[in-house]
């Protein structure tokens, strides 16, 4: 039994060469990783030794390093490199596979749960059909982890320290995920680094406003859900490629799904109806400042993207308002349920219950825009 502490991490290119056996051509050089440390054995005392990582051999390899360096040439260092010569190279050994690392873990059931708690070490894990009430905060302690997936459980709520786990992937189906759940955990450090979200399957009613936060999302899945409207602010998910809405109860979708790069859309098993004959009533009140200078900023092209270039809250409202047919940020607005089309000609892999066109939720921003907008649309 012994424990290694590392003082020395080093990537870099390596070429190991055994003289006495070695051929006339020379031993190719490869990536690798070194790692000194100590060696501390039950009886207090430590030896130096090097440890030799490559793609080929991630188990690394052991060289002992105390009493054992021949010679070290440092000449061609300002060159990037150096020689460390071993006198017993031959006894380099294989790390045992009981210390190396555990990257992933599979539970299926709760006698496999670590009796120790989790490896700080996992980068996947799944945690399936075990019945869990929540998230463990003991798997909110592994910053390693990047990629989650608890279905098939009876999750009903989500601790706010899930969201300072820097996942890339996160599967939640198969839960009881709803009205009660508390959705603050989408503002934490998740939102920079989630990639792919999986809520299917659940009872969500409303689409939870925090979701548009994840910016760099790609892959979302809503299926299977109770939800009756998509918000206009789901346009600020312009990095997002797949999108699944099918099998809930969507009457229309917003305008702005159009202005999406979508690749992949699903929505059919939804309760789409037929076009609503409206009155349009135009907004009155005058907008707040921050919302008019939003406008101007979209008007004159201003880029806003660049962190702390402007305030966040008209960042956010630039990302999220909902937009008029001519381009203008919408304030208090009327949202006309089902009386526009949307066609969704630019998705490639479209599923639905029969054509491209669609029935979609609009806003308007005043008379003029009437004659030219989708609400005017045949």
């Amino acid at each position: 039994m012994f424990q290694r502490r590392c003082d020395m991490k080093l990537l870099c290119e390596t070429r190991v060469v055994e003289r006495p056996t070695q051929t006339v051509q020379s031993a190719r050089a490869s990536k690798a990783t070194l790692v000194l440390g100590y060696k501390h054995s039950e009886g207090g005392d430590k030896e130096l030794e090097l440890v030799h990582f490559t793609p080929s051999n991630k188990a690394g390899m052991k060289y002992k390093l105390a009493g054992n360096i021949e010679t070290i040439r440092t000449r061609f260092v300002n060159e990037e490199g150096g020689d460390i010569n071993l006198q017993e190279t031959v006894h380099a050994t294989p790390i045992p596979a009981k210390m190396q690392p555990i990257e992933r873990m599979v539970i299926s059931k709760p006698s496999e749960y670590p009796k120790e708690g989790f490896p700080e070490t996992l980068r996947f894990l799944e945690i399936i059909n075990n019945g869990l009430k929540t998230v463990p905060i003991t798997i909110c302690v592994l910053t390693n982890l990047s990629s989650l997936d608890l279905r098939q459980n009876s999750i009903n709520t989500l601790p706010n320290a899930l969201g300072e786990l820097q996942l890339r992937a996160l599967n939640l189906s198969n839960n009881e995920i709803g009205e009660n759940c508390n959705w603050n955990w989408l503002l934490g450090s998740i939102r920079k680094s989630l990639i792919n979200l999986d809520l299917s399957m659940n009872v969500i009613k409303n689409f939870p406003y925090y979701l548009v936060k994840l910016e760099r999302l790609v892959s979302l899945r809503l299926n299977d859900n109770l939800m009756e409207r998509v918000p206009f602010s789901i346009r600020r998910l312009q990095n997002l490629r797949s999108l699944q809405l099918n099998a809930n109860r969507l009457k229309a979708l917003p305008s702005c799904v159009e202005q999406m790069c979508l690749q992949s859309l699903d929505i059919a098993g939804n309760y789409f109806s037929d076009r609503q004959q409206i009155t349009i009533e135009y907004p009155t009140e005058v907008p707040p400042l921050w919302v008019l200078a939003g406008r101007v900023i979209l008007r004159n092209q201003i880029q806003y993207d660049e962190p702390g270039k402007l305030p966040t809250v008209i960042v956010d409202l630039i990302k999220e308002l909902p937009i008029c047919y001519c381009g203008k940020l919408i304030w208090n607005a009327k949202i006309y349920e089902c009386s526009g089309l949307a066609y969704l000609r630019a998705i490639s892999f479209l599923v639905s219950n029969a054509s491209r066109e669609y029935l979609t939720d609009n806003v308007i921003c005043g008379r003029r825009c009437f004659g030219i907008s989708i609400l005017n649309r045949s």
